[in-house]
């Protein structure tokens, strides 16, 4: 009775039936949603940490960082440093000058490749990448623009990006 009260069952249910396929269909079936953040870093060097601390708290399955300011060089090993456990990422790192750069950290569970478009605007930098969820295909674009180029030539450019874009999203 004593244990009965403390809510222990006498005979514990069985494992038959819970393995493989059937907990594969029931995880993938609560998992309805894609969560996703954007942040902006302003140095992922100096707010690696952060950044880190951020993907396991939060628990996003995407996470998107602009002003990230890593160089081609650098760049692929702060990345790993910045991952948590679980986690990867890919970057585009600003052509020219210093500052600026987007990041992609996602999820090892979600495939995500960059897509590439020959494209290169001067007045924003941009990731194109495609993310694999549950069988559903989703094309993803970060964007970010610095604050000191000129709106008028953003929003020329964006349009521009969109014409481009359309057809890719059209045959999917």
């Amino acid at each position: 009775m004593i244990v009965r009260s403390l809510g222990i069952p006498a005979v514990f249910p069985s494992r038959r039936g819970r393995r493989g396929g059937k907990s594969v269909k029931i995880n993938r079936a609560a998992k309805k949603f894609l969560y996703c953040g954007l942040v902006n870093a302003r140095s992922l060097v100096s707010n690696k940490y952060v950044i880190s601390h951020h993907l396991t708290v939060t628990g996003l399955d995407v996470l998107a960082v602009t002003e990230t300011w890593l160089n081609e060089e650098n760049g692929d090993t702060i990345l790993r440093e910045v991952c948590s456990s679980g986690y990867s990422a890919i970057h585009c790192p600003r052509s020219r000058g210093s500052g600026g750069g987007v990041a992609l950290f996602f999820r090892d569970s979600l495939r995500v490749g960059i897509l590439s478009v020959d494209f290169f605007p001067d007045s924003f930098e941009y990731p194109y990448a495609s993310v694999c969820v549950n069988g559903v295909t989703l094309r993803l674009v970060v964007i970010y623009r610095p604050p000191s180029l000129s709106p008028n030539q953003f929003l020329t450019d964006f349009a521009d990006l969109l014409e481009l874009l359309l057809p890719h999203l059209q045959s999917y």
